[in-house]
């Protein structure tokens, strides 16, 4: 199981970086984080955490089928998305469908997603917001699997975009 999971390319839009940032302010390294993810910062990001000594903590897996993200996803206390921007965030849709609540920088993106019981929204470029955010998100039973379960189910689930799909064609 995870505490922290993020998923996603690792390059500067994206902005694993800040994560990594965040987490060592959380300076409780009993909580796992996984990075799913390749790109350019790969490295980069393995020397950080080498350098930090923060590698049994934080784990970096690339390659993994869909099914095993999502599994991943699911065992995860709370996932981080800290883009610089978005263009929509289906990896927030794909927590919501699990219960799992996230942490996101504001970004034109992803604002229409954020929801009080199933996310909080952070200031981008911003590690020490973000970590206040993950510790809360973490300590706090407000974000319940249940809540977050039924506001996917209401607003995000494939019957419910089909029938806003169907409305609007026919409109």
């Amino acid at each position: 199981n995870n505490d922290i999971i993020f998923v996603g390319n690792l390059n500067e839009r994206k902005n694993p970086m800040l994560l990594i940032k965040a987490y060592e302010k959380i300076n409780d390294y009993n909580l796992k984080m996984k990075i799913i993810g390749d790109g350019h910062l790969q490295f980069k990001i393995q020397n950080y955490i080498k350098d930090k000594k923060i590698f049994r903590f934080v784990s970096i897996l690339k390659n993994l089928d869909r099914n095993k993200v999502l599994k991943s996803i699911g065992k995860s206390r709370v996932l981080v998305l800290p883009s610089n921007y978005e263009t929509f965030g289906v990896v927030i849709i794909e927590a919501y469908s699990m219960g799992v609540p996230v942490v996101m920088t504001d970004s034109l993106g992803v604002r229409d997603l954020n929801h009080k019981d199933c996310s909080i929204l952070v200031k981008k470029k911003n590690a020490e917001s973000l970590a206040k955010s993950i510790i809360k998100v973490l300590k706090n039973n407000h974000f319940r699997h249940d809540k977050i379960i039924r506001h996917y189910n209401k607003n995000f689930s494939p019957s419910v975009i089909t029938g806003k799909i169907e409305k609007l064609y026919s409109s």
